[in-house]
Order: C-alpha cells, then sequence, then structure tokens
C-alpha cells in the first residue's frame, strides 16, 4: 500500500502530541523535548526518505544506469518499486524498534516489579549513542538534502520539484 510522505508528517505530529500529553515531565518544555526524544527516528526516516527521493537516480548511476529514463525503460516501473520497497522497510524500522523496547522494557519490569527503579529510569532524558547516532544520520542527510545542487547535477528549481511531488497529499 502506498502512502504519501505528506501523511506520515501529520501522524508524526499526531505521535509527538501524544508523547506530550502522556509525558510525566513537569513543564511544557520539558514535555516537548521528551516527546522529540520519542520521534526522533520517525523524523529522520522521513527526512531518509526525501533523501532517496533526490539522490535515488545518483544511486543507480553509481551502480551503472545513467538516468532515471533509462532505468525506467530498461526495468519498467521496477524502478518506482524499489524505491517505494526500500522506503516502505526504512519506515518499518521505527515500528519494528518500538516493538523491540516495548518486549525488553515489559520483561525488565516483570523481573524487577519495582515500581520506582522504573520511575527512576523514565525521569532520566539522557541520550544513547544509538540515540546520538540517529540525530547524526539526521543532520548528515538534511545537510546533503540542502547542499544537493552542488553534489549531484540537479538544480534548486528541481530539488522543490521532487519534494512538493513526494509532499503531494494524494
Amino acid at each position: 500500500m502506498f502512502v504519501s510522505l505528506f501523511w506520515l508528517i501529520p501522524i508524526t505530529m499526531a505521535h509527538l502530541t501524544l508523547e506530550i500529553v502522556t509525558s510525566k515531565s513537569g513543564t511544557f518544555k520539558e514535555k516537548f523535548y521528551h516527546g522529540l526524544s520519542h520521534i526522533k527516528l520517525d523524523i529522520v526516516l522521513i527526512i531518509f526518505a526525501l533523501w532517496l527521493t533526490i539522490y535515488f537516480e545518483a544511486i543507480f548511476g553509481a551502480v551503472g544506469l545513467s538516468a532515471t529514463t533509462r532505468a525506467v525503460a530498461q526495468g519498467g516501473t521496477r524502478f518506482f518499486i524499489w524505491q517505494e520497497t526500500i522506503r516502505g522497510i526504512l519506515m518499518s524500522l521505527d515500528d519494528m524498534t518500538r516493538l523491540a523496547k516495548g518486549v525488553i522494557r515489559v520483561r525488565n519490569r516483570n523481573k524487577n516489579n519495582n515500581v520506582e527503579k522504573e520511575e527512576i529510569v523514565e525521569e532520566q532524558h539522557g541520550f544513547s549513542k544509538g540515540d546520538y547516532f540517529i540525530i547524526a544520520l539526521g543532520l548528515i542527510f538534511s545537510t546533503t538534502l540542502i547542499f544537493a545542487p552542488y553534489i549531484i547535477d540537479i538544480d534548486y528549481a528541481n530539488l522543490l520539484s521532487a519534494l512538493k511531488e513526494q509532499l503531494r497529499p494524494y
């Protein structure tokens, strides 16, 4: 099933809203940062999907296909199927990560049965190495999107047009 990237943005914002509402932090600012820490992977995956939109042709060029038209002529709709498949797999990573975290949290809760210990862990907002890695990837993808006209053969008008096409709601 194809879902436009446009719809992933409101879904991510709804996720942020739910995280803010259910957060046990004190001020709105703390709740907002707590919510952002939970949706950072969602945001980076959306940025990566936009990055794929711009750089997919260049990636195919690196493996021997010189242009999108040639890829489409040689492979029919396979080019677009691969693009959507890769995007779908990467967007599902967030769900798998959350599922694994939930399973680990339930196992730990069953082992410890110590509510006070869980509350202390919940209140800590430190970032792990994985969190820093996700943020670094987001910064790299965002930077390479901004500087795409200098990296690959595309101008800002075509870049914005391609992003606009991906962010169309229908």
